[in-house]
């Protein structure tokens, strides 16, 4: 997954739960009464769990800029002219490096 390009990770995390919850309820209750616990538990785990992410420092490059921002890409609540543009420095990540 690339992070801040391929969605949000609390919908990617929904996801896994709600496959995870489906692949239990699949299940037929002699199939679940008969399972040893433990051994369900750590498959369930193994097949959904998902590895932190690592950031390597010594890999980050950080950009500042100032750039002119139009008034259409601000958020709600801040006071700007709809057709004015504003200068606003800029933070550029070109690809952070994790895992």
């Amino acid at each position: 997954m690339k992070l801040f390009a391929e969605g949000e990770l609390r919908g990617h995390l929904d996801g896994l739960l709600h496959d995870m919850q489906r692949t239990i309820r699949a299940e037929s209750k002699e199939q679940l009464l008969t399972s040893n616990e433990p051994d369900y538990i750590q498959y369930l785990v193994s097949s959904y769990r998902i590895e932190p992410p690592f950031l390597h420092e010594s890999q980050i490059h950080v950009s500042a800029r100032e750039q002119m921002i139009r008034a259409d890409r601000f958020p709600g609540g801040f006071h700007v002219r709809e057709d004015a543009a504003y200068s606003k420095q800029v933070i550029n990540v070109p690809s952070p490096v994790f895992w």
